[in-house]
């Protein structure tokens, strides 16, 4: 999975989890463009939360 179009001058907190609630990835980002191995992941639905400064969006990911 790619993230794309992230401010290199802001740092960015990118944590994906399960349904359950259980943390598997969290990383502070200071790049434009982040590649994220989702490969070993069975299929589901994930949720990605981006936080920049005060702001957050979580999005869901179905993996297929």
């Amino acid at each position: 999975m790619t993230i794309s179009n992230l401010n290199e001058n802001e740092n960015a907190l990118i944590s994906l989890f399960d349904v359950s609630g259980k943390f598997f990835y969290k990383k502070e980002i200071f790049a434009d463009n982040v590649l994220i191995d989702l490969s070993e992941k069975l299929a589901g639905t994930y949720f990605m939360s981006i936080r920049i400064q005060e702001k957050e969006t979580i999005w869901t990911i179905i993996k297929q």
